[in-house]
């Protein structure tokens, strides 16, 4: 068991407690669950930064444009997460191990905006649309992780992992949490797996493989308010390693070798240029002194 206690001029003063509790009914099996409480304390933009960060074009029955202006007024108080783990670990044999484990948090005071006083601009013509930063948003996250590690020989090692997640933020009536809610839910991919291959080919000589991939989920386009899609993928990473002595090692390293360029990240707050992520080619020495 173990807690925690800030205090600080951002967010107040929190309290994060912890504890875990441990089983192990066999030499092979290991059951164990945990639960922890956890702040996150509001950033200096959102306790008192002035930010135009989203467009609504003109449409009926509003024939101009929409421009929302978010204000903090220094009241911000620490966003709370409460959640549970539960896990089993199992060691069938000497060689080939799994982990499956499930949890469930609750987050409360959840930074949110509270619309405000409308503004009107003559020239050009279109609407500020003042909202006030304030804790306001509640929700869930569901998920779930099974990891296995099998070391098929001494010198090879394979490692598969995989990952299911879902939010689910609560209905509320201001419009505002309502709308960003929504999109917190279809934000995160749902989905995300891994297989590892770790081979010594000799003393001297490793060749390591990475495939990996990830569910397509929807992404606010700031500073517009329509969703974008991040498309799923599936890519390769691949490292050749030599060692010439036991002091130096060179090695080059593929990544993103499998697929198209992709987006994996859009910014749906500060409007950013998002970065397309495209095959590249490294090579690296590691002296040791």
């Amino acid at each position: 068991m173990g807690a925690r206690w800030d205090s600080t001029n951002l967010g107040g003063n929190t309290f994060a407690p912890n504890a875990t509790l441990m089983w192990t009914p066999t030499r092979s099996d290991t059951l164990w669950a945990k639960y922890a409480q956890a702040p996150r304390l509001p950033s200096r933009a959102e306790q008192n930064v002035t930010i135009l960060n989203a467009v609504r074009p003109a449409q009926a029955p509003i024939p101009v444009p929409i421009v929302m202006r978010t204000t903090g007024d220094g009241s911000l108080t620490a966003e709370k997460m409460e959640g549970v783990e539960l896990g089993y670990r199992s060691q069938l044999s000497t060689t080939f191990n799994v982990d499956v484990t499930a949890y469930r948090y609750r987050y409360t005071d959840i930074v949110g905006g509270k619309a405000g006083s409308q503004d009107f601009v003559f020239f050009p013509l279109f609407i500020v649309q003042n909202v006030s930063l304030c804790n306001v948003g509640k929700g869930w996250i569901n998920g779930a992780e099974l990891a296995t590690d099998w070391l098929i020989t001494p010198a090879w090692r394979v490692q598969l992992s995989y990952t299911w997640t879902r939010i689910a933020m609560d209905d509320s009536s201001n419009p505002i949490v309502q709308g960003a809610g929504n999109n917190d839910e279809v934000g995160t991919p749902r989905h995300h797996g891994s297989l590892r291959s770790q081979w010594n080919l000799s003393a001297t000589q490793q060749f390591d493989a990475w495939v990996r991939g990830s569910a397509g989920f929807d992404r606010v386009n700031a500073p517009y308010t329509n969703l974008v899609r991040i498309p799923g993928y599936v890519t390769l990473d691949l490292r050749y390693a030599h060692r010439l002595n036991k002091d130096l090692e060179l090695a080059i390293t593929g990544r993103n070798l499998v697929g198209a360029h992709r987006t994996e990240f859009i910014s749906d707050y500060i409007p950013s240029v998002p970065v397309e992520i495209a095959p590249s080619l490294l090579l690296s020495a590691r002296w040791r002194f």
